[in-house]
């Protein structure tokens, strides 16, 4: 893939190397984030004391491509779900460890920037207020710019700081002005999803009951399968102790 510019907010400035930190809970899990919009990284620490505002590069000539995890679509959704622990009650299904599992091996992971539009949206669909059907349209249809995610120390090796200077606080009405509006656009989509969709779909506790519910069958068939194989193995050794 070819290099990119990209951006990044900071509280407080970055010292030393750039390193794969930050809170747990974030969309992508612990990483190193930049996006691809300018204004969407300095709306994130606007209101912090003293935050930094970065311009990088980032050089994934040099990052093989089976180590780039790219999301789209539901996958992204869920991915971001399984990192904000609300696909617990799931756990230990397939679909559940799919996405436990999705950046395994990964150094990079790019996808959609969470607005809060898309964030309304998806805490709609986690309090299931809406379906995955609406989910899906939501996606779909916001383009804030995509986000990028170094995973490991390796792929932060590959990020260069081209510039670095404080977020101009003199526009500090214009970043609060752009995340109320946001705020105001996610409460009307998700007006707008519920009414177009309502009755389409499937509900996220329906989603993940009928995952368990995969499970439960298929942990069935084979305790099934093991009784069989035992039960033979049974009539064999029968067989080979009392056979002429």
């Amino acid at each position: 893939m070819q290099n990119i510019t990209l951006y990044h907010g900071s509280r407080k400035g970055i010292i030393g190397n750039i390193k794969p930190e930050s809170r747990e809970e974030c969309d992508f899990g612990k990483g190193f984030y930049m996006g691809t919009t300018p204004i969407q990284a300095k709306t994130l620490v606007y209101n912090q004391k003293n935050p930094i505002f970065y311009t990088l590069n980032l050089q994934l000539e040099n990052i093989p491509e089976n180590r780039i995890l790219m999301l789209t679509d539901m996958d992204w959704a869920y991915y971001v779900l399984y990192n904000r622990g609300k696909l617990e009650e799931a756990k230990n299904t397939s679909f559940y460890n799919k996405y436990a599992n999705l950046d395994k091996n990964k150094d990079i992971v790019i996808g959609p920037i969470a607005d809060d539009k898309l964030y309304a949206t998806m805490q709609a669909f986690i309090d299931e207020e809406i379906t995955d059907k609406a989910l899906l349209s939501c996606i779909s249809c916001v383009d804030y710019g995509m986000q990028y995610v170094a995973k490991t120390k390796e792929a932060c090796k590959q990020i260069q700081i081209i510039s670095a200077e404080p977020v101009d606080m003199g526009k500090y009405k214009e970043y609060q002005n752009f995340n109320t509006q946001r705020r105001k656009e996610g409460k009307e989509k998700v007006k707008e999803l519920r009414r177009t969709y309502r009755g389409q779909g499937m509900y996220l506790d329906q989603i993940l009951k009928e995952e368990q519910l995969k499970k439960e069958r298929h942990d069935k068939r084979l305790k099934q399968a093991n009784n069989m194989c035992d039960s033979l193995n049974i009539s064999k050794d029968t067989e080979t102790q009392f056979g002429s």
